[in-house]
């Protein structure tokens, strides 16, 4: 009951710091391998499992695509959720994509092997 109270807060302050400027790239999301997989794995499960658009997607909460779920996930061993997995590696803990974004996300392949890879803020079809 209360995650639903702060969620528009929450999501009005999670969407201000998912937008701000990582690495100097303005144009991509900067998220863990496994993470960035799983994103693009379930990009219709976001699609499906959530009515807004744009989708906030709580990045450490993947594949659960309910807003209210994945911040419980990430409130239950926490105060306040985390929105940096880790600030001095300048990880994104959120992304934002319109529903059609995800569309063309879910086609996306990552072929890197690094740690943290950079998924486009506005992926192309």
């Amino acid at each position: 009951m209360t995650v639903v109270l702060w969620r528009p807060l929450l999501c009005a302050l999670c969407v201000c710091a998912a937008t701000e400027t990582v690495r100097g790239q303005e144009d991509a999301w900067n998220v863990k391998n496994e993470l960035a997989r799983c994103v693009i794995e379930n990009a219709e499960k976001y699609i499906s499992g959530n009515s807004d658009d744009p989708v906030v997607i709580y990045v450490e909460a993947c594949p659960e695509p309910s807003t209210e779920k994945s911040l419980a996930l990430l409130l239950e061993n926490s105060i306040v959720p985390e929105l940096k997995a880790d600030a001095d590696a300048d990880i994104d803990a959120i992304v934002v994509f319109t529903r059609s974004e995800l569309a063309c996300l879910a086609k996306i392949r990552i072929e890197s092997t690094d740690e943290i890879v950079s998924l486009p803020k506005k992926p192309r079809c």
